[in-house]
């Protein structure tokens, strides 16, 4: 049985011979998250993926795209996180599959500068990180890393990152996320979905990780997919605290 202090709730884990480790990781997760006071769940969630608050002086940013269609709405964050004064440091990694898409869909080609090639122009805030170096900084737990983004995240990124198997970069950053507790967000990008790819996100969410569907707004009346990517990229910027000036605001 696990409890906590007077009047939390209870939880009884069942007897039986095999118990599903997910689930009692889930059960356990819950029993020491609900013991906050009523109201500060939210709160606490809030001031978890906050990364300026965590950070202090300014954000240090992963950013990775994977095999799955979307590259403009990457472009579209990446422009974003070059002129936010609040982030200083960004890792970039790219996919052998987000290289394909890249090229497919921006035109661009290769597998160096390619943040030259998104921007227009080159970073010093930007960095790209082979995905094949398993041993770079983002790898590691004591480098300050915080925050994660994999925009567009494929299906198969996704459940290796569900199923914690980090046989490269972007999967070792992710877990490394999970582990030491950082905002990692997944914005998944599949149309339909099956249940191994629903059971995925699950398990990614029940882990820790956000799961932030590349679904792109309508309500905003955008002129062209420039403006969606645009608007979609403000939107994962202020979840994670760092809201955008020109970003759209509902006014009914």
């Amino acid at each position: 049985m696990l409890a906590g202090g007077a009047g939390a709730t209870k939880y009884t884990i069942p007897r039986r011979p095999l118990l599903d480790l997910p689930e009692l990781v889930s059960l356990c997760s819950r029993a020491c998250f609900e013991q906050l006071p009523t109201g500060s769940q939210h709160l606490a969630q809030q001031e978890h993926r906050n990364i300026i608050r965590r950070a202090g002086q300014g954000g240090n940013l992963t950013v990775a795209t994977t095999g799955a269609s979307g590259s403009l709405f990457l472009q579209h964050l990446l422009l974003a996180i070059e002129r936010e004064d609040r982030v200083q440091v960004v890792n970039f990694i790219a996919s052998d599959g987000g290289l394909r898409v890249l090229a497919e869909e921006l035109g661009i080609s290769g597998r160096r500068n390619l943040v030259e090639q998104l921007l227009g122009r080159p970073s010093d805030k930007i960095r790209q990180q082979a995905n094949a170096d398993i041993g770079a900084n983002v790898a590691s737990g004591s480098y300050p890393s915080d925050a994660m983004i994999v925009i567009p995240c494929s299906v198969g990124t996704l459940a290796r990152i569900a199923n914690g198997i980090a046989s490269h970069l972007i999967e070792r950053a992710a877990d490394v996320c999970l582990k030491e507790k950082h905002p990692l967000v997944l914005c998944v990008r599949e149309t339909p979905l099956n249940k191994i790819h629903i059971r995925n996100m699950y398990r990614a969410a029940d882990a820790g990780a956000t799961v932030f569907p590349l679904i792109p707004a309508f309500y905003t009346r955008p002129a062209n997919a420039e403006a969606m990517a645009r608007e979609f990229a403000c939107r994962v910027l202020a979840y994670l605290g760092l809201p955008q000036s020109d970003a759209y605001q509902w006014k009914p």
